[in-house]
C-alpha cells in the first residue's frame, strides 16, 4: 500500500495495475497454474506484469483507478469474461492514463482444479475475440501463440507417426517447461506439475480463440461464452 501511495503522490495516472505471485501457502496446483498464467512461455508476459506491446492494460485482479474516470466510463461492461480488459480499453479510449507499478504485486490464489481452470482459459481465449469485435485493432500476434501451440501440437503428433524421431521434441518442450518453472517457482513438484498447467492454459486458451474466430468470424455469430451451466463445477 505504501508503494501505491508514493506512486499516486508522485506520478500523474488515472489508473494502475501490477503483477501478482503466488503465496508460499498456496497448494501445488495453484502455484503451478500461477506459474502458467505469468510465464513468458505461456502469455508472453503481457498479463500484468509489463507493459503490453503498444499500451499498458491494467487487469482486474491488481487494478486501481480514480472514481471520477471509473464512473465517466460507467465502470465494467456486461461481458462475463474479458471484463477487465474491456474496461481497461474504453478507459485509455476515454484518454485516461495508465502505469504499472512493477513493485506493487498482489498474491493472486489461481484455481484449485486443472479442470476449472481449463474453463477459465477457454473463455479467455473465446473473450479475446469478443474484444476484437468490440476494439477493433487490439488483437496482436501474441495472442495467437497459444492456437498455434495447438495446431503445432496436433501435428507434431501426427508427424511422429510417420517420423518416430519428430517425437523427441515433446520431451524436449516438458524439459523446457520444467526448468523454466523451477527456476521460477524453486520447487521441483511445483515444476512437475508445471508441465500439466502449461499444457492446460496453452491448449484451454487456444481452443477457445480457435473456436471463437470459426463462429465469430466464419460463422458470423454474436458475442458468446462457454461453461455457461457448470463453470464452478
Amino acid at each position: 500500500m505504501e508503494i501505491v501511495n508514493q506512486q499516486v503522490i508522485s506520478q500523474d495516472f488515472d489508473c494502475f495495475g501490477g503483477p501478482d505471485k503466488a503465496h508460499k501457502d498456496f497448494n501445488t496446483v495453484q502455484k503451478s497454474i500461477g506459474y502458467a498464467m505469468s510465464s513468458i512461455l505461456t502469455t508472453g508476459g503481457i498479463r500484468g506484469g509489463k507493459e503490453n506491446l503498444d499500451k499498458f492494460y491494467p487487469r482486474s485482479f491488481n487494478l486501481g483507478v480514480k472514481r471520477t474516470a471509473f464512473k465517466e466510463i460507467n465502470g465494467f461492461s456486461e461481458m462475463r469474461f474479458g471484463e477487465d480488459l474491456d474496461f481497461s480499453m474504453r478507459l485509455l479510449a476515454a484518454g485516461y492514463t495508465t502505469k504499472l507499478l512493477k513493485e506493487a504485486f498482489v498474491y493472486h490464489k489461481r484455481r484449485n482444479t486443472f479442470k476449472s481452470f481449463f474453463k477459465q482459459v477457454f473463455n479467455s481465449g473465446v473473450a479475446r475475440i469478443n474484444l476484437e469485435f468490440r476494439h477493433p485493432k487490439t488483437l496482436k500476434f501474441v495472442h495467437t501463440l497459444p492456437s498455434l501451440f495447438v495446431l503445432g501440437s496436433i501435428f507434431l503428433l501426427i508427424f511422429s507417426f510417420f517420423v518416430f524421431e519428430a517425437a523427441l521434441l515433446f520431451p524436449f518442450i516438458w524439459a523446457v517447461i520444467f526448468f523454466d518453472a523451477l527456476l521460477y517457482t524453486k520447487e521441483i513438484k511445483t515444476a512437475f506439475y508445471a508441465i500439466i498447467a502449461t499444457y492446460t492454459q496453452l491448449f484451454g486458451y487456444g481452443m477457445g480463440f480457435l473456436i471463437s474466430s470459426w463462429k465469430r468470424i466464419i460463422l458470423r455469430k454474436g458475442e458468446f461464452h462457454s461453461f455457461k451451466n457448470n463453470f464452478y463445477k
